[in-house]
């Protein structure tokens, strides 16, 4: 078959499974759709996550399997997420970057520094996700930075991502911990939402290693 007749027949695949709720059928449509990392293949993937309207499982999927992908699309997300101007795609794709770290990413430096330029974002998802891959890559200082979102973010969850991306840059370097807890104490003073309070003391508890009688769980992993 053609790469022509290939895309068409991945394209016609895709409009029929895409609000179908199978995942047989999707684990298929993503083993033709993964089978190569061409350009054309790649591109046709980006494609896809720009539909929003069909099943939240396949979804997820594509935008698992487009990181899993790993070093062949670094540089490619590199590149898109300097042009990227919808939000929520951004924020997919600095989360793809930032997963690069399972695959031995080589540009890891810069997927950080765009994780700083966009905790100052004005959309909320896209703070979220520069939130979490400063969490995975983040570095002394980014304790700092990470501390105005623990705040002032206007966001609730937000503000809990954030004391949570502390206990993350601590697990990586556990000489932040003095650091991370001195911004987390203070935070205890300043938060009015019980939900962001409970995730705080949840992270003092995991960095200090004392049971505070709070279950870890509650707010322990990031969203597939």
């Amino acid at each position: 078959m053609s790469a022509m007749g290939t895309m068409d027949a991945l394209q016609n695949e895709f409009e029929t499974i895409k609000k179908i709720a199978d995942f047989f059928v999707h684990q298929r449509f993503l083993k033709k759709l993964t089978a190569s990392n061409e350009q054309k293949f790649v591109d046709f993937h980006y494609e896809l996550l720009k539909e929003r309207a069909i099943n939240e499982r396949l979804f997820r999927l594509l935008r698992i399997e487009f990181a899993n992908r790993g070093l062949a699309v670094e540089d490619y997300l590199l590149g898109k997420i300097a042009i990227e101007i919808e939000p929520n795609l951004q924020g997919d794709v600095l989360r793809m970057l930032g997963n690069m770290k399972e695959h031995g990413g080589r540009r890891l430096d810069e997927t950080a520094e765009w994780a700083r330029r966009l905790l100052k974002s004005d959309d909320d998802r896209l703070r979220c996700r520069a939130i979490w891959v400063l969490g995975w890559l983040g570095t002394w200082n980014d304790i700092d930075l990470l501390s105005d979102n623990l705040f002032y973010d206007p966001n609730n969850e937000n503000r809990g991502w954030a004391a949570a991306a502390f206990m993350q840059i601590f697990n990586s370097n556990q000489a932040t911990g003095e650091k991370s807890l001195h911004y987390l104490k203070q935070a205890l003073t300043k938060e009015t939402d019980s939900s962001t309070l409970e995730i705080i003391l949840i992270n003092i508890q995991e960095i200090t290693g004392k049971k505070l009688g709070i279950h870890s769980g509650s707010h322990g992993g990031v969203p597939k």
